[in-house]
């Protein structure tokens, strides 16, 4: 009898240790979701802002921009400037951008978005968009 009840206890602690292990592992897959997911909402309001042609909200949400001087920051927003003239002439701008997916690795500072933009004539195009966390928040590279 004794050896039956020591087998039981054997498979109950080994379902145990597997539980644990599967809630550990689900507990990080969430995290890296919750942050992935995170990072494509910001990638996917910077693309907002620049169909809106909120120029400097979008200049903002690039990593560097805050931390250089600003005759560069002037230069990112030039730039930007004429992206979004081209878009306008090429596909009569973005009309809206869309999240397709993100890939985020715990432990990680870094997330690919994916983002799908439709333009003005109807014409779609996926793009990646790779941001870096800085503190809480998500910006683009």
């Amino acid at each position: 009898m004794w050896a039956v009840v020591g087998k039981h206890k054997v498979v109950f602690a080994s379902l145990l240790l597997v539980a644990a292990v599967a809630l550990s592992s689900c507990r990080r897959q969430v995290r890296d979701v919750e942050q992935g997911e995170l990072a494509a909402r910001a990638a996917q309001l910077y693309y907002s802002a620049l169909s809106e042609g909120r120029i400097d909200d979008f200049v903002d949400g690039i990593s560097v921009a805050d931390s250089t001087d600003e005759s560069y920051r002037r230069m990112l927003t030039d730039n930007t400037k004429m992206f979004l003239r081209q878009q306008q002439r090429d596909h009569n701008g973005i009309k809206k951008a869309d999240i397709v997916g993100a890939a985020h690795k715990e432990g990680t500072a870094t997330a690919n978005v994916f983002l799908m933009l439709t333009y003005g004539n109807g014409n779609t195009e996926q793009v990646l968009v790779p941001m870096t966390r800085r503190g809480e928040v998500w910006k683009m590279k």
